[in-house]
């Protein structure tokens, strides 16, 4: 596995422990809602419609049949892990970021939190799109839209800016020590000796 075109290891750091364990808790939920959804269909159908189901089934004859299709949501589940598993086990290039030997390990741990916390908002919108469609199935008068669905996409487009400009950070050249350095050239200036000036003697000076 490569982040650019530097070997990685595959390390396991504590908060991508803590996001993944998360998520699993999340997929359980949804399976286990869905599971129960649909061993109770009808039952559920009979108590919000009553005794009218018989005559809703002749003028729908889907009605009967359309419940086997939130199993699309169990299945965005696995499509979800199936992604992140692919994304994170995967090389990549990441040429728009200046990788070298000593960032590479970063990156590539920093980009595998980056995938393994967009799971948890990909797998909250998921489960709120199944409770509006069981609720829909359900004759409730329930709308399509929700605030969270929206929420979830913003934190995910959130994360995946912060983690990009925490990669660019990660990646920045680093000046070398010496180009930090003012040099500060010392010149030391000779001093010439003086040289004693010659006696002069007088002329007149008689021995």
């Amino acid at each position: 596995m490569k982040i650019g075109k530097y070997p990685v290891k595959h390390s396991y750091k504590i908060p991508r422990l803590i996001t993944d364990v998360f998520s699993v808790g999340l997929a359980i939920f949804i399976l286990s809602v869905e599971y129960m959804f649909m061993t109770l269909y009808e039952e559920n159908l009979r108590t919000n419609i009553g005794e009218n189901i018989d005559k809703l089934a002749q003028a729908d004859p889907t009605i009967g049949w359309k419940h086997w299709i939130t199993l699309l949501f169990p299945a965005a589940v696995l499509a979800v892990f199936a992604v992140y598993l692919v994304l994170v086990l995967t090389s990549h290039r990441m040429s728009r970021l200046n990788i070298t030997k000593r960032n590479a390990q970063k990156v590539r741990d920093l980009y595998a939190l980056c995938v393994s916390l967009c799971k948890i908002p990909a797998l909250m919108f998921i489960s709120e799109m199944m409770m509006i469609t069981h609720n829909k199935m359900l004759m409730s008068d329930e709308g399509w839209f929700s605030v969270q669905l929206v929420l979830d996409l913003v934190v995910i487009a959130l994360l995946i800016c912060v983690f990009r400009n925490l990669m660019i950070k990660a990646t920045e050249p680093v000046q070398s020590a010496e180009e930090n350095t003012v040099h500060v050239r010392a010149v030391v200036k000779e001093e010439t000796p003086e040289v004693p000036a010659p006696e002069t003697k007088d002329d007149t000076e008689r021995s």
